[in-house]
């Protein structure tokens, strides 16, 4: 998605769930970095994913990987190229 404000694209996440069995394994770390890897290489210069309230477990994942939370929806600027 083109952004008007800035140079760039705005990537963005709208679900990512891994298995309530399978977290702590590495798994949403690793979707996350292999999108970031993809967003980069196509030139977004943000990244946002939203993240519903009562998923507070998820938000703190989140910040873990330096998405900053405003309200349901966390972003990170991405380093330039």
């Amino acid at each position: 998605m083109p952004m008007f404000h800035t140079a760039g694209f705005l990537g963005r996440i709208t679900s990512l769930v891994v298995d309530t069995g399978c977290r702590g394994q590495g798994i949403g770390t690793a979707l996350m970095g292999s999108a970031n890897e993809w967003f980069m290489a196509n030139g977004c210069v943000k990244v946002e994913v939203t993240s519903g309230d009562q998923r507070e477990s998820a938000h703190q994942f989140y910040e873990s990987l330096g998405f900053s939370g405003d309200g349901q929806r966390f972003s990170k600027r991405m380093p330039l190229a």
